[in-house]
């Protein structure tokens, strides 16, 4: 689709003028399919600004959930995942957990804009307003684990303690089992939900859901990424991250490095 290969060339050049012809010739289209393109991504809610007789550019601080801004990031085992981005959702762990049962392979990934039904521990509610945060589920085949139910919270934790702080310089911890905090305030919930086969115990799936705030205003209990730093942050840079983590530590698990993830675990804990 045209859409889709201008908004990844956008993206790559995030920040620059880039002229309508030169475009067109790149990708071998019109100038009339760049210009629908481009008023279609406008609608979706891209920040482009056009430049008269100069071209389009994508503004720095245009932060639209972008599937080919995610695939970009990941790591060559994880370019093929199939991703999932929604406007809104209920939920993307109920999302995550519906593609299992259809059979969808490990690593799909399940990004919204905002959650309508986000949901944490005991069923309470999840804020998920509209761009403010990064809502993201990701769904696991867990083989080779002794106790998936113990190890799965456990690397979520890792995985986005390590993205936030390659993206954001930020050095968040962990509260409880897998809260991650900030200065005492919650910045991030996480939710792993699993499905077992009867008889045996065995994990068919696993939902792991992630909730961080990252625009939200300060609470009394919780804090977000822009609050603490005052910064801007792609969201579709930091999903990536995240997932990047969250695949080394999980093959690591795999190949037996437990007792080093779980000292990096007890490192990153807070009272």
């Amino acid at each position: 689709m045209s859409r889709d290969r201008i908004l990844a060339y956008f993206e790559e050049h995030k920040g620059e003028v880039v002229p309508g012809n030169e475009l067109a010739l790149l990708l071998g289209i019109t100038r009339s399919a760049v210009w629908k393109s481009v008023q279609q991504l406008r609608q979706e809610g891209y920040d482009i600004t056009s430049l008269k007789r100069t071209g389009y550019r994508l503004e720095e601080n245009s932060d639209i959930l972008s599937e080919v801004k995610i695939r970009s990031g990941l790591s060559a085992p994880l370019k093929n995942a199939r991703i999932a981005v929604y406007k809104s959702v209920d939920s993307t762990n109920l999302q995550i957990k519906l593609a299992a049962l259809k059979g969808d392979g490990e690593w799909t990934i399940a990004a919204s804009e905002e959650q309508t039904k986000g949901r944490g521990h005991r069923q309470r509610e999840y804020p998920s307003p509209s761009g403010k945060g990064v809502y993201l589920s990701v769904l696991l085949r867990p083989r080779g684990l002794s106790d998936p139910r113990r190890e799965l919270p456990m690397l979520a934790a890792l995985a986005v303690c390590g993205g936030i702080r390659e993206r954001t310089g930020v050095a968040a911890g962990i509260a409880g089992a897998d809260d991650i905090v900030y200065g005492g305030k919650k910045l991030c919930g996480i939710l792993c939900e699993m499905m077992c086969e009867c008889e045996s115990g065995q994990v068919e799936f696993a939902a792991i859901g992630m909730g961080i705030r990252v625009y939200m205003p300060e609470e009394e209990s919780e804090t977000s990424l822009g609050t603490v730093t005052g910064c801007y942050y792609n969201r579709s840079e930091l999903i990536s991250a995240i997932v990047n983590r969250l695949y080394e530590q999980y093959t690591a698990l795999q190949a037996g490095e437990g007792e080093r993830l779980l000292k990096d675990y007890r490192r990153l804990q807070v009272k």
